[in-house]
């Protein structure tokens, strides 16, 4: 039987995230790493060049 391990982030993906990617990857036979990015959240003054374009 084939396993896959989902790793969900929800705002931003951090190098410090490293490890749980990789146990990920060697648990399962997949690894699916996905992130959750929302347009006000683009818009934010944290990320001006960003907001812009997509504004």
């Amino acid at each position: 039987m084939t396993t896959c391990a989902i790793i969900w982030y929800r705002r931003d993906l951090r190098l410090a995230d490293l490890p749980v990617i990789l146990a990920a990857a060697d648990s399962a036979d997949t690894a699916l790493v996905m992130t959750l990015v929302e347009i006000p959240q683009l818009c934010s003054p944290k990320f001006p060049s960003l907001g812009r374009s997509v504004a």
